[in-house]
């Protein structure tokens, strides 16, 4: 009889594992870009969110104060800014001591995540058509050097400082920090936060 054959064990050629390591290569790409977006959506929300609750917080303090409050939203260029110009990326509520004049903080000042600033295009954020520049010396406790801020007012009576005849819902749109150099246009991702004037209401959509 003759010995039964062995089936010599097929290995792999080098060509064969390379083709495999790149499949694989391409799946972890694709796999940490999708983590990545997905993270940096979750913080647009997370800021959005806090955002809208700030600003329903400033309408009921004015009412609870009895005193106008003023929500400042400051921009500036930051360090941790990859476009390297100067954005609305923090904000901060305040009020005026009808004593002495002087404007005092109700609370610190808020940065918007990472990912995170408020679209300075007026078609967006309405709220921040205009705004007033200062610097670092007339206002020390911000420490962010030059900088520019828009405001919104929250009165005793409910109402807000914004004009209801120039429209009926003021805006503000939070984008990704890389899209502010497209001017005019939204990125896939966003969400827009709108105050009704003659109410202070505030609505996340």
């Amino acid at each position: 009889m003759n010995p039964t054959r062995r089936a010599k064990p097929h290995a792999f050629t080098l060509v064969e594992v390379l083709f495999v390591m790149a499949i694989v290569i391409m799946l972890f790409a694709a796999a940490a870009s999708g983590a990545k977006k997905a993270w940096g959506s979750q913080e647009l929300k997370a800021s959005a969110i806090r955002l809208s609750h700030d600003l329903a917080l400033a309408s009921q303090t004015a009412v609870k104060l009895n005193q106008t409050v003023q929500v400042r939203f400051y921009r500036y260029e930051g360090i941790d800014n990859a476009a390297g110009t100067p954005q609305f990326q923090s904000y901060q509520m305040v009020v005026r001591d009808p004593a002495s004049g002087m404007v005092r903080p109700l609370l610190e000042r808020q940065s918007l995540d990472g990912s995170s600033v408020l679209s300075s295009f007026p078609r967006f954020s309405s709220v921040l058509a205009k705004t007033e520049r200062r610097n670092q010396e007339k206002d020390p406790n911000l420490a962010i050097g030059e900088y520019e801020y828009a405001s919104v007012e929250f009165r005793p009576n409910g109402r807000t400082n914004l004009d209801p005849t120039a429209q009926r819902q003021w805006t503000l749109t939070l984008i990704p920090p890389a899209w502010t150099d497209r001017i005019g246009e939204l990125p896939p991702d966003f969400q827009t936060l709108s105050i009704e004037p003659l109410t202070g209401a505030v609505r996340l959509w």
